[in-house]
């Protein structure tokens, strides 16, 4: 798939733009069908991907020093407000996706974050997962029962293992 590197940097921008230097990442409009954001349902999980992009495409702005430096001082924003909301964060999937985020950033808080998370991992026949925080059942199962993840659950551990991966784990 070829992706038009000028179209990326427009969205980009974009993205760009609706960053607040306090404020995280701003939402315009409205989700009409919220269960398609799946775990992604606060400024904080936003603000967390937004970075994530920015880490991403920042290589594609080498050519375009202005908007390189509008991209790196809102990567600086976006950086410092997830760092300002850790002990806030509560949720697994918060707690992941920030943790991914921070890491990548190479911010020490990353570290801060991970210690936190891994407090809530479900570590089962030495299989460690994410859990999600609204599975309730919690009946006992026979021996021969294996549980099978959320499709939220695999999301979660995935970033995780990216973070180890950065990580050398």
């Amino acid at each position: 798939i070829t992706i038009d590197v000028a179209q990326l940097r427009e969205s980009v921008m974009w993205l760009v733009s609706q960053m607040d230097n306090t404020t995280g990442a701003n939402e315009p409009g409205e989700v009409i069908h919220t269960d398609m954001q799946g775990g992604a349902t606060s400024k904080v999980t936003l603000t967390a991907y937004v970075l994530i992009t920015f880490l991403e495409t920042l290589p594609e702005f080498a050519d375009h020093k202005s908007q390189q430096t509008s991209l790196e001082q809102a990567r600086n924003a976006a950086i410092r407000y997830l760092e300002g909301k850790i002990d806030e964060l509560d949720t697994s999937y918060a707690l992941t996706i920030v943790t991914y985020a921070l890491t990548k950033a190479g911010s020490p808080s990353g570290q801060k974050v991970l210690a936190k998370l891994e407090e809530k991992l479900n570590n089962e026949d030495g299989m460690v997962n994410v859990p999600d925080d609204k599975k309730t059942d919690t009946a006992p199962k026979p021996s021969w029962f294996r549980r099978k993840s959320s499709t939220k659950e695999i999301e979660m551990t995935a970033y995780l293992l990216l973070t180890y991966s950065i990580n050398n784990e």
